[in-house]
């Protein structure tokens, strides 16, 4: 298992600040998002992205569309940048990656109708094809208010959609326990792709998280990598948010998350 950053970890930095900071810290691949360094449809900043990288020696690992796979065209509140599964893929291919990350709709899977899944199985069927005409995969991120926010609703999915070049990211769901979490791990067994790397605490009101450092969630990252790794698969365990967003707390968990895969 290799290790990335995903770019949402560095929203404050320009692209060339991220392929510097990646650099540095001797992180050999990234995943570049699609909400502030390459917007859905900007072709000329996907395309930049790519040269930096190229020019650095970094690997683009995947792209971070937030492509909602649903028929409400352009999204919503944070998503205000999605423009659809065209646009998603026309960036993908400009930055010159073989995958794309996609959220499962908009809606908790306790609060989304037989229809509405049946419309985001469709779109996503749909998107998958174009994806694999263009040579790419396509990774649903394992998310909360999304149809993938429990293992039992993502895999309903992925049976539903029934395409070879489709995946599932995995992170740990808040509020459940380390058994829990890997039986999940287990569940999406060859399905899993990259993984998103972070350490949450979900707040005791269970209305907020807190952004804690890596390495008081060691233990159970080592449980989990273990559990992982009975997968065998070419995947990134991706760095995806770090406490206060800080470049010294980046550093320090990029080295808790090498000593947890032996890399150090």
């Amino acid at each position: 298992m290799k290790i990335a950053i995903n770019t949402v970890t560095l929203r404050e930095f320009s692209r060339e600040e991220v392929v510097s900071i990646l650099t540095d810290n001797k992180v050999g691949a990234v995943e570049w998002a699609g909400d502030v360094h390459v917007p859905p449809g900007d072709l000329e900043a996907a395309a930049a992205a790519k040269e930096l990288c190229e020019q650095a020696g970094i690997v683009c690992t995947s792209y971070g569309s937030y492509y909602q796979c649903d028929e409400q065209g352009q999204g919503g509140g944070p998503f205000r940048f999605n423009l659809g599964g065209d646009v998603a893929l026309d960036t993908a291919a400009a930055l010159g990656v073989d995958a794309i990350r996609v959220w499962a709709g908009r809606l908790a899977s306790d609060k989304a109708s037989a229809e509405y899944r049946k419309e985001v199985a469709g779109c996503l069927a749909a998107f998958c094809d174009q994806a694999a005409a263009l040579g790419m995969s396509v990774h649903l991120e394992f998310h909360r208010n999304t149809l993938t926010d429990t293992v039992a609703s993502t895999l309903d999915l992925l049976g539903a959609v029934s395409r070879d070049n489709l995946f599932s990211y995995w992170q740990p769901r808040h509020g459940i326990g380390v058994e829990e979490n890997v039986a999940d791990i287990h569940a999406l067994g060859e399905r899993l792709s990259n993984v998103h790397v972070f350490h949450w605490l979900l707040q005791e009101d269970g209305s907020s998280v807190e952004r804690r450092p890596l390495v008081e969630g060691r233990e159970r990252w080592d449980v989990y990598f273990s559990a992982i790794q009975a997968y065998p698969r070419d995947r990134y365990a991706m760095i995806e948010f770090v406490r206060g967003d800080t470049l010294p707390q980046l550093e320090e968990d990029l080295g808790v998350l090498r000593s947890v895969l032996s890399l150090d």
